[in-house]
């Protein structure tokens, strides 16, 4: 059989159909920094973290109260750092990873206070980056933010198996 062609349909670019077709394109899409999300998605990042960011905010009060680090902020963590790295906002990716890796490191125990304070920290500055998405805004890294997050707890395993001896040298012969 030949093939049927079909011509193309050639809307001025001046027109009302024209016009209105690029508006319905451009009402479809968000666009923040380099990121362009469809609207859907746009709505469930919002939406998925906040969610996430509440849990985190209830594990936070939760280690106030003394109990151990559990992994439902672990994984709340981990879930945000992936959906901010689908959307594309970095930034908040970086946090979410970092203070994921914090929350790792810390599962099953108890949060000093410098733990308790960087994590609430983490969850703050979390928060005025979802803000900023929410205002269409790319959310601001923060190295110093996470070079904290990265730092604490690190070498904890170590000092355990190696207790540090505080006490002074003896003293040498004579």
């Amino acid at each position: 059989f030949p093939a049927l062609e079909v011509p193309a349909l050639e809307v001025p670019i001046g027109s009302a159909l024209a016009e209105a077709s690029a508006a319905a394109e451009a009402e479809d899409v968000v666009t923040i920094g380099d990121a362009s999300l469809s609207v859907s998605l746009y709505g469930i990042f919002l939406e998925e973290t906040r969610a996430h960011l509440d849990t985190l905010a209830a594990g936070r009060l939760r280690l106030d109260e003394g109990e151990n680090v559990a992994e439902d902020i672990e994984r709340a963590a981990h879930t945000l750092a992936g959906i901010a790295g689908t959307v594309k906002f970095d930034a908040m990716k970086d946090v979410g990873h970092a203070l994921e890796g914090l929350l790792e490191r810390l599962l099953g125990k108890p949060a000093d206070a410098p733990a308790r304070a960087l994590i609430g920290d983490a969850i703050e500055r979390l928060e005025a980056m979802l803000t900023s998405a929410t205002a269409r805004q790319l959310p601001d890294a923060v190295p110093e933010l996470l070079a904290r997050l990265d730092g604490l707890g690190v070498g904890e395993a170590d000092a355990e198996a190696a207790p540090l001896d505080f006490t002074a040298p003896a003293a040498p012969p004579e």
